[in-house]
């Protein structure tokens, strides 16, 4: 309960509403000439975008019942349509519906962190649900920024109580995290001017996504307030995975993996 409390506390008043920074990480984008946004269920490639705290809702719902109809991508909607503009593949991109809660309320006195757990069951199931409907050739891409890739880590996490089928988890070929809260400064995975010596404010226990770790790519920051830790400071820096330096590189990693 203390850790509850404790973590709670920390992640009150969450906000990215700061104006970019830019750093270096150029990788250039290379364009397919046939690239095709698809509206199939079950196109060759599913971009699951889990959006930041307080970033806007999308609207509507599809068929599964967990993902939006429209919007609800937030700034990781850039890396996202750089996918399905990079390959000739078939591409469909999705939201995940979930709170993206930052406040505690009355109706919701965990705030954050009930919402962490709304989205990793949503993801989850969504997971499952194009495991089951869609042919093996179908393959998923996950992208989240700030509680969006803690929804993702906790998903994807080997010690978490929820944990996708093997099916499932053969369909995941790359995942990107911005500004995670679980960020540990000690996996292979980690990109960015990151502080080696410095974690996020709930970080997760090395090699917890031992599993994914050749897919995974996680931006990180030097001074970000929740993937270093730097709460109440670093908003700026938090808010600067909106540029395109940080989308295009994510896009370019993804890209690299299917």
């Amino acid at each position: 309960m203390k850790r509850i409390l404790a973590r709670t506390r920390k992640a009150i008043a969450f906000a990215a509403t700061a104006s970019a920074a830019s750093m270096t990480l150029t990788v250039a984008l290379s364009p397919a000439a046939h690239a095709t946004a698809s509206s199939s269920e079950c196109p060759s490639v599913v971009v699951i975008v889990v959006r930041g705290s307080a970033e806007t809702a999308g609207t509507g719902a599809i068929s599964s019942g967990h993902v939006y109809k429209s919007g609800g991508f937030g700034i990781s909607v850039t890396a996202a349509d750089d996918v399905q503009t990079g390959t000739s593949s078939t591409v469909r991109k999705e939201a995940v519906i979930y709170p993206a809660t930052i406040l505690p309320t009355l109706a919701d006195p965990l705030g954050y962190l009930l919402s962490v757990t709304e989205g990793r069951e949503a993801l989850g199931e969504e997971v499952e649900y194009l495991n089951s409907v869609c042919a093996s050739s179908t393959r998923i891409v996950m992208i989240g920024y700030s509680q969006g890739a803690q929804v993702i880590g906790d998903l994807l996490d080997k010690t978490t109580s929820q944990q996708l089928s093997a099916g499932a988890k053969k369909r995941i070929k790359a995942v990107a995290f911005f500004g995670d809260p679980e960020f540990n400064a000690a996996e292979s995975f980690d990109s960015g001017t990151y502080s080696k010596t410095q974690n996020g404010l709930f970080p997760r226990a090395k090699g917890n996504l031992s599993a994914f770790a050749s897919i995974i790519r996680s931006y990180c920051s030097k001074g970000d307030e929740f993937c270093q830790a730097a709460y109440p400071n670093g908003g700026t820096i938090h808010a600067s995975y909106s540029s395109s330096t940080f989308q295009t590189a994510a896009a370019n990693f993804i890209l690299g993996k299917l």
